[in-house]
């Protein structure tokens, strides 16, 4: 993340620069100087998560925790899904349904980047 993103998504808290720069314990210089960085620190970020009472998802506009957790525990019951079905012992048919999954995953994840580059 740049300092111009992240002076942006700061400007919805509301909070003065000065302030927020007290808050995290840097002089409002240095928090000046980050704001005009091209790569801001994830120590910045995760010092201003804990002031501020965000979670990353904030700056980087991912989902909340528990939706990243669901989303991990559906990732891995698909990965051991595809373990089982990569089996060569299974059937034919079960090895077209395993490349067609798999076809699926990859336009599953261009999609995800696409949405991830738009912002969304």
């Amino acid at each position: 993340m740049t300092g111009q993103e992240l002076k942006q998504k700061l400007e919805s808290v509301g909070i003065p620069k000065a302030k927020l720069a007290d808050m995290i314990g840097v002089f409002p210089q240095s928090f000046n100087k980050t704001l005009k960085s091209d790569n801001v620190s994830s120590g910045v970020l995760e010092k201003l998560c804990q002031v501020l009472g965000k979670d990353m998802s904030f700056f980087y506009g991912y989902k909340t925790n528990e939706e990243v957790t669901k989303l991990q525990e559906e990732n891995a019951r698909l990965k051991a899904e595809v373990a089982r079905l990569s089996d060569p012992n299974h059937s034919e048919k079960e090895n077209r349904v395993y490349n067609l999954w798999m076809k699926f995953m990859e336009v599953t994840a261009e999609m995800q980047e696409l949405y991830k580059e738009k912002g969304e």
